[in-house]
């Protein structure tokens, strides 16, 4: 199996000198071409941050360094995110399960117990040895692929993004110009109305004006009609009466001319209500565009409140376009 894989420099990290000595001499029978290096613990301490551990293909790490609070799993769980980090056999001389699960989990390639290696029998520790370089290396292979697979789509997901973008920004450009024109068209309908509610106002003012005016002359008439009656003077009556019926229907012409004036005035008071509505939804579909862009340029505003603001704001600037040609149609009625 050693011949499959090529086993170039392997690293010994062990507090025992003499088993140290044992594994150099049992490996190269197995590895005789590669680099055996031995690390001492207590001679030296834990490796340093700098510690090149890309030199080497395996790791062989004793669980018990001698040195106290310290194990071979802390070694491990310290430097096994460090880049190009060897694969790793574990050996033990008082493991049991807990531990064989905790090296597990801290990315050990394979546990191996002291009391079954000898030097007769070193075999499965060099099986061992290259099972678990095949593995390291396979996973930096898929590691490999992965990144590189990552890197195109993050070039193929901007392309695509500025492709996106240019697309949304160009339709976007149209619809701000169409949503310009139908705002300006807006505008217009609502000076249109606010002019002709003018007018009507104007007029019903005049026609309630007329109202009152013909029943006072009723009123006249009518005291006018009992004092001739009681000086029994026919043709006095016979003439008060057709005056009578004359500011009868005078009466009753300026109160249709004062409904009808009523009609027109909520007429174009729901046009303007459904103008100004208008106005408003064009105001919120603009608010939610430039919501949407920034979400999609990366910039969203998440604060509730900001939005709320926001949109308060749009309202806001239709009410005062609104109030603005209100104030100046009615300084034009005044002048």
């Amino acid at each position: 199996m050693s011949a499959t894989i090529s086993i170039k420099r392997l690293l010994i990290l062990d507090d025992d000198p003499d088993y140290r000595r044992l594994l150099l001499l049992g490996l190269r029978r197995h590895f005789g071409a590669a680099t055996l290096d031995e690390y001492d613990p207590r001679h030296h301490g834990i490796p340093a941050p700098g510690f090149d551990w890309s030199i080497y293909d395996v790791l062989l790490l004793d669980y018990n360094l001698g040195i106290e609070g310290v194990t071979g799993l802390d070694v491990l769980e310290r430097f096994a995110g460090t880049e190009d980090f060897p694969a790793v056999v574990m050996l033990t001389g008082a493991g049991n399960e807990e531990i064989s699960v905790r090296a597990m989990k801290a990315g050990v390639h394979d546990y191996l117990r002291k009391q079954t290696l000898k030097l007769d029998t070193m075999e499965t520790l060099a099986e061992a040895i290259v099972d678990a370089c095949a593995r390291r290396r396979m996973q930096q292979v898929r590691d490999n692929a992965l990144e590189a697979a990552r890197q195109v789509a993050k070039i193929e997901a901007r392309k695509i993004y500025s492709e996106y973008m240019a697309k949304y920004k160009a339709a976007q450009r149209k619809e701000e110009a169409r949503m310009t024109a139908e705002r300006e068209k807006l505008k217009a309908q609502l000076e249109k109305h606010l002019k002709l509610l003018t007018v009507i106002e104007k007029s019903k003012r005049e026609a309630e004006a007329a109202r009152q005016q013909a029943e006072k002359d009723l009123e006249r008439l009518e005291a006018q009609m009992r004092e001739v009656k009681a000086t029994l003077d026919s043709n006095a009556l016979k003439l008060l009466q057709q005056q009578r019926q004359a500011a009868e229907l005078r009466l009753e012409r300026t109160q249709n001319e004062v409904k009808q004036a009523d009609q027109e005035h909520k007429a174009v008071e729901d046009e303007l209500a459904k103008s100004r509505w208008k106005l408003e939804q064009q105001a919120d579909i603009q608010k939610q565009q430039e919501d949407d862009l920034e979400i999609i340029m990366d910039s969203p505003e998440d604060d509730a409140k900001a939005k709320a603001k926001s949109k308060k704001s749009s309202r806001g600037a239709v009410d005062d376009l609104f109030d603005e040609i209100a104030s100046q149609l009615r300084d034009k009625g005044q002048g």
